[in-house]
């Protein structure tokens, strides 16, 4: 993939993504996410969603930060 980018910056992206990123997850599970009042079904793979965004956005970087950000976000404690 990166063999057929000429633009450094999109290389250097790529590079980032394969050597640190790809396997980033949410520390918290569907089943945290239950504990703390999210209803069971689609809403927790969106929720999940979120917190991995936020995960890559450095707007969570502890399990206690997924806990607040979750806490704003969906209005449950």
């Amino acid at each position: 993939m990166m063999a057929k980018t000429s633009q450094m910056a999109t290389r250097r992206y790529i590079s980032l993504y394969f050597t640190q990123l790809k396997d980033t997850k949410p520390l918290l599970k569907g089943s945290d996410l239950i504990q703390l009042g999210i209803k069971p079904g689609p809403s927790i793979r969106k929720t999940l969603a979120d917190l991995l965004k936020a995960r890559l956005d450095e707007q969570v970087i502890t399990r206690q930060d997924e806990m607040e950000y979750i806490a704003k976000a969906y209005g449950v404690n």
